[in-house]
């Protein structure tokens, strides 16, 4: 079992978090009062060479290296309050003395201020977890946290990490922060899911902030079930205009309405969007949002899956998007529809459309009262030698 006085992933976690915590001004005072930090005895000090071009997570490591075990956290704490950072030296001495009583106990105790903080710890282990995975073995400071906290984590929570972390695991506003980080400054994320979670619109807005830099290289962002509103789509319709990069986008279970739905129509109508797939099912909008939807269908040349199940459409808000399928500058080639309130008067406009896009090649119709009548027409393109579907 993991030793926590020798174990340096608190330390290491904790620098980290803290130090990220600091200005550019505050880390500048920082990284001076370091270079003429007395040392004591197994320690030496570090280079100012290597401290002066240090970012936070390089500093961290150099102060683990330089200072090995609890010296570092000592000298963290002494600038701190030099600093006057109360808050932070205050937090820090929290998370020492919690250490060190739940390695004494070996377990914990009655729910109360340990169990707030280990809610806490757990989020900040979260984020380092998974920067790790995101960031890849690559990233030695990142992927030894996770190696040496993967078993102490087992034991603080009684849980394997590798299923708790394929959950909902509360990400508060200071875990999308470090989130919104992750995604400028890797060069290897591609996808982030942090479904499930209760982002809402203010911390939606930040990781839309950290879309919008030129730095970043996502392709695929999930944002199911997190609580995603009209407000949230403002940020994110001009995230997609500014991001060269991202190519899917998931939004199941978000109250867009109407609203939300045109505002993400006029995002795919500007040539800067190169999102390919756009996932809007049970977003709660209407008939009306078809008509925005098709006008963004004839301008968007890269979009090809769009996925608008579980709304209520109905027939009229199918008949307006039939009429852009049977255009032949429309690119779509993957429609779901699957529980849209359909019902058989709406099978002429889908035969019609399935006849004269050559570019549509699946259909999903599911959960709609289509009837016998609605599904024979249906058959009845299919047999035609200029159907293309491949799946229905």
């Amino acid at each position: 079992m993991t030793d926590l006085s020798s174990s340096s992933f608190f330390s290491d976690l904790g620098l980290l978090l803290y130090l990220e915590e600091l200005n550019k001004e505050e880390l500048n005072r920082f990284k001076s009062l370091l270079k003429n930090e007395t040392t004591e005895p197994g320690s030496c000090r570090i280079p100012w060479s290597e401290v002066k071009k240090a970012k936070q997570e390089d500093l961290a490591n150099l102060m683990n290296k330089y200072h090995p075990g609890e010296q570092a956290w000592g000298v963290a704490l002494k600038i701190f309050g030099k600093m006057n950072l109360k808050d932070l030296c205050e937090r820090a001495n929290a998370e020492i003395n919690w250490t060190a009583q739940t390695d004494t106990r070996g377990h914990w105790g009655q729910r109360g201020d340990g169990a707030e903080y280990r809610v806490q710890i757990r989020e900040k282990f979260c984020i380092m977890l998974d920067k790790n995975y995101l960031l890849g073995e690559s990233e030695t400071f990142c992927h030894e946290i996770a190696q040496e906290g993967r078993e102490l984590l087992e034991r603080l929570f009684d849980e394997d990490v590798r299923t708790a972390w394929n959950q909902s695991c509360d990400l508060t506003t200071v875990c999308c922060r470090n989130i919104s980080k992750v995604l400028i400054r890797s060069q290897s994320l591609l996808s982030l899911n942090p479904s499930t979670n209760n982002l809402l619109d203010d911390r939606v807005k930040m990781l839309c902030e950290a879309l919008m830099h030129p730095k970043c290289n996502l392709e695929r962002l999930s944002l199911e079930s997190c609580g995603l509103t009209v407000a949230g789509c403002e940020d994110l319709s001009l995230a997609l205009i500014s991001n060269k990069r991202l190519t899917r986008l998931c939004l199941v279970d978000s109250v867009l309405g109407d609203s939300g739905v045109k505002l993400m129509s006029d995002a795919l109508k500007q040539p800067e969007c190169t999102l390919q797939s756009l996932v809007l099912r049970h977003c709660h909008f209407t008939s009306p949002s078809s008509e925005s939807l098709s006008t963004s269908l004839l301008c968007n040349k890269s979009l090809t899956h769009l996925d608008l199940g579980s709304n209520c459409l109905q027939n009229d808000g199918v008949k307006l998007l039939c009429d852009v399928f049977r255009h032949p500058s429309c690119s779509l080639q993957d429609l779901e529809l699957m529980g849209c309130v359909l019902i058989s008067a709406c099978c002429l406009d889908l035969s019609s459309a399935i006849l004269n896009n050559p570019n549509l090649k699946s259909l999903d119709l599911g959960n709609n009262d289509l009837q016998d009548d609605g599904v024979g027409i249906l058959f009845e393109a299919l047999r035609h030698p200029n159907c293309n579907i491949q799946r229905l």
